[in-house]
């Protein structure tokens, strides 16, 4: 836990410095988030050992899907009000995470999908979309206040932001379980330490990262 936190105290400050800069910064971090995450992917691959045309498709296909939702971290960047967009996504997704696994671990009773991730429950899932729901609210009231939108974010549209990105974050989170299970490690990688790897850190926000970015321009 301790090396968690470390890591955690060490890695934010950065992350959102390099979001509130952009450019050449930004890009080159996506790019290196990339080539980790690929790496990781192909030394998870090699431990399920292409056993069958079906792993060889789930590899292939998690690269695609790993850069092509990566590439839209500098769409939704770029875009208005992208360096706010990007914030809400991550503050969110960190909410929706750690009230998921307090909740799990307090009040989990009921497996959530056993096969694939033993420890995940419906209770840490009920709440971690709860509270997404949540931080959504909070950071919407904020940036309201801080009038940094361009656009009014109704509450409806906050609360159905929170629902999809603490659902679709789930979804994520169990995509990266089933590989890690098909290969027979605990984590992706090492490069985070008391985290894991970069998908480890990655897999909640990779597929709300189109989501978030359409959604946008849908209510824009």
């Amino acid at each position: 836990m301790k090396s968690r936190v470390i890591t955690a105290s060490i890695a934010m400050p950065i992350l959102f410095a390099v979001i509130y800069a952009g450019g050449i910064w930004f890009s080159v971090s996506i790019l290196l988030l990339a080539l980790i995450g690929s790496l990781e992917l192909i030394n998870l691959s090699k431990k399920i050992g292409f056993k069958s045309s079906r792993s060889i498709l789930v590899i292939c296909s998690s690269v695609i899907l790993f850069i092509g939702s990566l590439t839209y971290g500098i769409l939704l960047r770029n875009a208005d009000n992208g360096v706010y967009l990007a914030y809400w996504l991550i503050a969110v997704v960190i909410v929706s995470d750690t009230c998921a696994f307090f909740v799990g671990r307090r009040l989990g009773k009921h497996k959530l999908a056993p096969n694939i991730s033993p420890m995940k429950t419906i209770e840490g899932a009920i709440g971690g979309i709860l509270g997404a729901v949540i931080a959504s609210l909070a950071i919407k009231y904020i940036f309201t206040e801080l009038e940094v939108f361009s656009i009014d974010i109704s509450v409806s549209i906050s609360v159905i932001g929170g629902v999809l990105i603490g659902c679709i974050g789930i979804i994520g989170d169990l995509g990266e379980s089933k590989l890690k299970r098909m290969a027979g490690v605990k984590d992706s990688g090492t490069i985070f330490p008391g985290h894991g790897g970069g998908l480890d850190r990655l897999d909640s926000v990779l597929l709300n990262l189109p989501v978030t970015y359409y959604g946008f321009i849908w209510i824009s």
